[in-house]
């Protein structure tokens, strides 16, 4: 099975776009994106997921497929857009004060 954070993740520092751009591209709000990144969402909605793929200008199964996405090495925005995202990630985490493992952490980092 997917892990849909890791994977999100993974498309937004490919595409080299923010949570912030999501929310603009998509009109979703910053909680249920903030949600879903962060695994507080277990089953985000079709038309949530089909809304972030088309922001993400990928298909449905790029995001829920459990196929390797072939990524070439990452450039510095790249980089600063993950950072950026991962650390948006922990602040929901820790506002919400939700408890995590560190392995667990790790893996949605």
């Amino acid at each position: 099975m997917v892990n849909l954070q890791i994977r999100l993740f993974e498309l937004m520092t490919h595409k080299n776009m923010s949570m912030a751009d999501i929310e603009k591209s998509t009109g979703l709000n910053k909680n249920t994106l903030n949600s879903i990144l962060s695994g507080m969402s277990k089953n985000p909605t079709a038309n949530t997921l089909k809304s972030i793929a088309k922001a993400l200008d990928v298909s449905l199964e790029d995001i829920l497929s459990d196929k390797k996405l072939d990524f070439e090495t990452l450039t510095k925005d790249q980089m600063r857009i993950f950072s950026e995202v991962t650390k948006e990630t922990i602040d929901t985490i820790i506002e919400k004060d939700i408890i995590f493992t560190l392995d667990k952490i790790c893996a949605l980092i």
